[in-house]
Formats: C-alpha cells, sequence, structure tokens
C-alpha cells in the first residue's frame, strides 16, 4: 500500500511512522518502519496480531510495554519481540521522544490497519485515548481481524458484531477502508520532527 519513505502521524496518540522497507521492496517477507513516540505517546488500546511478529528495537529514549502478564521497559540499543498472538501494549512515560523501529513479519494488511486506525484518528472519528468509536470499531474487527484484535471488547464479541452487524453498518456508507480514511494521517515527509 504505502511505498517505502511514506510518512503517517497519529494526531491523538502521538505518533508518527515513517515506512524505512515496504512489503512490496522485501518481496512481502515484512514491513520496516521508523516510529517516534512522543511522551505519553500510545497505540489505540491493548491489542494482538493473530499471525504477525512485531519486534521493536529502540534508538533512543524508553519504550515501556506489557507482554502478556509481563512490563517491562527496553532503551537506546535493547529490543522486544511480540509472538503472533499475544497480547500487548506499549507507551512511552518518559520525558523524550521514543525512537523505534518496528518489523513486523509477515505483514499482511498490516501498512492498512494503522492507515485506517490513524485515519479515524486524523478524522476526529476516536475517543481522546484514540481507540475507535463502536461502529468504526465494528467495520475494522470485520476489515482487519487478521491483523490487529484489541481486547475491549472481547474478541469473541467483536468477532460476533462484525459478522452480525458490519453489513448493517456499512449499508450506512460508513467505512473505515474508503480511501478518505486511509489517506488521511499520511503527512508531508519533510514535517518528521526535526529532532530525530
Amino acid at each position: 500500500m504505502w511505498p517505502t519513505g511514506t510518512t503517517v502521524h497519529n494526531p491523538v496518540t502521538l505518533e508518527w511512522g515513517r515506512v524505512a522497507v515496504s512489503p512490496e521492496d522485501s518481496g512481502g517477507a515484512f514491513l520496516r518502519a521508523e516510529m517516534l513516540a512522543q511522551p505519553t505517546g500510545h497505540p489505540a488500546g491493548p491489542h494482538f496480531h493473530p499471525h504477525q511478529e512485531e519486534h521493536f528495537e529502540v534508538v533512543s529514549g524508553e519504550l515501556h510495554y506489557r507482554l502478556g502478564d509481563t512490563t517491562g521497559t527496553v532503551g537506546p540499543g535493547q529490543e522486544v519481540t511480540v509472538p503472533a498472538g499475544v497480547h500487548h501494549d506499549w507507551w512511552n512515560e518518559g520525558d523524550e521522544v521514543c525512537h523505534a523501529f518496528v518489523t513486523v513479519t509477515p505483514p499482511g494488511n498490516f501498512q492498512e490497519m494503522i492507515g485506517a486506525v490513524w485515519g479515524l484518528a486524523a478524522l476526529g472519528r476516536t475517543n481522546d485515548y484514540g481507540a475507535p468509536s463502536p461502529l468504526d470499531g465494528i467495520l475494522l474487527a470485520e476489515a482487519f481481524s487478521d491483523d490487529a484484535v484489541f481486547l475491549k471488547p472481547p474478541p469473541v464479541v467483536q468477532k460476533a458484531l462484525a459478522r452480525v452487524a458490519a453489513p448493517l453498518v456499512r449499508a450506512t456508507g460508513r467505512s473505515v477502508t474508503s480511501d478518505e480514511v486511509q489517506q488521511a494521517a499520511l503527512v508531508d515527509p519533510g514535517s518528521w520532527p526535526a529532532s530525530q
């Protein structure tokens, strides 16, 4: 979806991303992105990736994480790997920007999922934490259940809602995969914070 060099920003969760190696450039083997998380930055909520491993390599700052029932912190030169199917969360509770590289293997539709979640935030369709509205959550569960599953509501409820309610929500014209949503988080590469 996004070529190497594409830059995106989530103004709600205070994350920046830049594609370092696109799935196309890796022969479909992986996606590698550069990430900046400003102080208090975080993803939209605890989640897991059913089929993908996510690997974080910290360049500067600190990445605080919860991996299953374990919590920890990784700093410059340190790494943490999230196996497929393991629920996790991360955040930046430090005073400086966390600069890291994230590799997702295999890439699946990870870029499109990020495009949807971050695009919804850029369009004002999330709460103050960056979580999607219930209707958009149903559509995300339908479109991206192979790439990311949030822990709330329980995954079994999300699956049922996606099967039963998503067609009704889509019938209203609502979408999380439209060009409008998928392009909303795209920013000029020159806007990447200069301090990094």
